[in-house]
C-alpha cells in the first residue's frame, strides 16, 4: 500500500513563484503528485519528490511543475478551480416516448401502454430547430444527439427524421442511440448504417442474469432477442449493463462473459441506487454495499488484465483519466455535474432541462415554444448562476476529491430532499475508488495501457 501527505504551499527561493499545495501518494520509487484545488497530477521519482519537500525545485523541474498547474504566481486561493471547458462535442437529449416494451426491474420510469405518449413531428422540428440554431450562434460545427425514453427504437421513423433534417445543414450531427436492442431488424440496421445512426445496447450479463432483472412487457425473457438485435449490428457496440446484488454474487462470471464470449473491450455498468421512483427496490445496492462492490470489481478488472484478457470499464477509466491527464471524459464526475453546460435534454413536450434525470417541474427552465429572446435569457441566466443545486457542504469542499466530484448527482441529491448535502453513493464510491486507482497507477502501470490506451512517463 502506498504512503499518503499533504506538502503545504510555500514560495520557492529566489523565483518569484509558489508551489502551490499537492498531496503526494507515494509506493517504492514513484509519487503520484495531486493538485486536489485543480484536478492536476503529474508521476514523480521519489528523489524528485524529496526535492520538492526541501524546496530545492531546479529550472527543468519548475517548468515542468508549471504546466501541470503546481506552480503559480500566488500559490492558488485555495479555490477548487472553475469549470470552464465544455466537454466536446456538445451533447443533447431528446426523450421521445414513454412507452417500453421490457419491464425492468429496477426501471425508475413511469410507462404508459406501448407505443402511446410520443413526441410529435412538429415538438421534435422545434428542438431540431432551437438546436440548430443554437449551434449556428456558438459556431459550433459537430454535436451528439441522443433520443431516450422508454425504448427510442419504438420511433424509428423519427430517429431518422433527425439525420433527415440536418443533412440540409452545415452541422455534422452523430446520432447515438441506447437501445433494448429488441426491435432491431436488418432493415433498421442497414438504414442506420448510411445514416451515421449508432447504437449502444442495454445487455445485464448471462441469460440468467439479464431475463431476471429485464423481462418484456408482455412476459419472459429478453436475454435471446438481444443477442439477436446484437447479432445483427455485426460490429462492436457500446455495452450498458446495470448491476445489482445479483449481478455483485456474480460479478466475475460476468465479466467473463462480456470479455470472452462478446469480445468486448468495453463496457459501462451502473449500479442500481436507491430512488423513490422504484416500484421495489431490492436490487439496490445499500451505502454500506458499495465499497465491496467497487473493490471487488476492481480486483476483477485487473485480474483479467494481468491474465491477457483486459476489459474496461467505463466509470472507472473516465475516474482514471482524471487522476492521469484531467481529461473530462464524463459528463457526471470529471467537473462536477455539467447538466445544462455541456449538454441539454429536451422532453417530449419540447420543455428544457438541464439533464434527463430532471424529470422536476420546478428543473425545467425554458421550453422551445417560447420567444428566442426569452429562451435565450432564461439559459444564459441559468449558466451564468450555475443554479442546478450549487453544492454547498463544508464537508465537500475539504474533500481530495471535490475538484472532480462537486457534491455528485443534483438530480440524486433532490430526489432525497438533500439538496445542500452530497450524493452520498458518489461520495462513497469516489473515496473507494480513488485511492485504488492510485494504488493501481502507482504499483501496476504496466497494465493502464490496456485499460486507458495510455502509457504514463515518470519524470525523473
Amino acid at each position: 500500500m502506498y504512503t499518503s501527505e499533504y506538502i503545504e504551499k510555500y514560495e520557492i527561493a529566489g523565483s518569484g513563484y509558489f508551489f502551490s499545495g499537492a498531496y503526494s501518494h507515494t509506493s517504492g520509487e514513484r509519487t503520484l503528485l495531486f493538485n486536489s484545488q485543480k484536478g492536476t497530477s503529474l508521476l514523480l521519482s521519489a528523489s524528485l519528490l524529496q526535492q520538492i519537500k526541501k524546496g530545492v525545485i531546479n529550472e527543468a523541474l519548475q517548468f515542468k511543475l508549471m504546466q501541470r498547474g503546481f506552480i503559480d504566481e500566488d500559490g492558488g486561493a485555495g479555490q477548487v478551480g472553475e469549470v470552464k471547458d465544455h466537454i466536446s462535442p456538445i451533447y443533447f437529449m431528446i426523450d421521445f416516448t414513454t412507452s417500453c416494451n421490457l419491464k425492468c426491474r429496477y426501471c425508475f420510469r413511469k410507462h404508459d401502454d406501448y407505443g402511446q405518449n410520443v413526441i410529435s413531428t412538429e415538438t421534435l422540428s422545434r428542438i431540431l430547430e432551437y438546436i440548430e440554431d443554437y449551434c449556428l450562434a456558438n459556431h459550433i460545427g459537430g454535436i451528439v444527439i441522443q433520443p431516450w425514453g422508454g425504448e427510442p427504437l419504438i420511433v424509428w421513423d423519427k430517429i431518422v427524421y433527425i439525420y433527415e433534417y440536418f443533412r440540409r445543414t452545415s452541422i455534422n450531427v452523430r446520432i447515438q442511440v441506447e437501445t433494448n436492442a429488441v426491435l432491431l431488424t436488418e432493415a433498421i440496421v442497414r438504414e442506420a448504417s448510411l445514416k451515421n445512426i449508432e447504437f449502444s445496447v442495454s445487455l445485464d450479463g448471462y441469460a440468467l442474469i439479464h431475463d431476471s432483472q429485464r423481462p418484456l412487457k408482455k412476459g419472459g425473457g429478453s436475454y435471446d432477442y438481444v443477442m439477436r438485435g446484437l447479432g445483427l449490428l455485426k460490429k462492436p457496440v457500446g455495452i450498458v449493463a446495470v448491476c445489482t446484488h445479483y449481478t455483485y454474487e456474480h460479478l466475475e462470471e460476468v465479466l467473463s462473459f462480456f470479455q470472452s464470449e462478446l469480445q468486448l473491450k468495453r463496457i459501462k455498468l451502473n449500479i442500481v441506487k436507491d430512488n423513490p421512483n422504484i416500484e421495489s427496490c431490492d436490487l439496490c445496492f445499500q451505502p454500506e454495499e458499495i465499497p465491496k462492490f467497487e473493490r471487488k470489481l476492481l480486483t476483477t478488472i485487473v485480474e483479467m488484465a494481468e491474465r491477457g484478457h483486459p476489459i474496461a470499464e467505463s466509470n472507472i477509466v473516465s475516474r482514471l483519466h482524471n487522476l492521469l491527464d484531467g481529461r473530462a471524459s464524463n459528463f457526471c464526475h470529471s467537473r462536477g455535474c455539467q447538466a445544462g453546460n455541456s449538454f441539454l435534454s429536451f422532453d417530449r413536450f419540447g420543455n428544457i432541462t438541464p439533464c434527463d434525470l430532471t424529470d422536476f417541474e420546478d428543473l425545467r427552465f425554458s421550453s422551445v415554444y417560447d420567444e428566442p429572446a426569452l429562451l435565450s435569457q432564461k439559459i444564459s441566466s441559468f449558466r451564468s448562476h450555475n443554479t442546478f443545486f450549487k453544492m454547498e457542504a463544508d464537508e465537500c469542499r475539504v474533500c481530495q476529491w471535490y475538484f472532480f466530484c462537486r457534491g455528485g448527482c443534483p438530480a440524486a441529491r433532490k430526489y432525497k430532499k438533500q439538496l445542500r448535502k452530497e450524493d452520498e453513493v458518489e461520495c462513497i464510491r469516489n473515496r473507494t475508488l480513488y485511492p485504488l486507482l492510485i494504488q493501481l497507477i502507482l504499483e501496476k502501470p504496466h497494465l493502464l495501457g490496456a485499460l486507458t490506451n495510455q502509457e504514463l512517463t515518470i519524470v525523473e
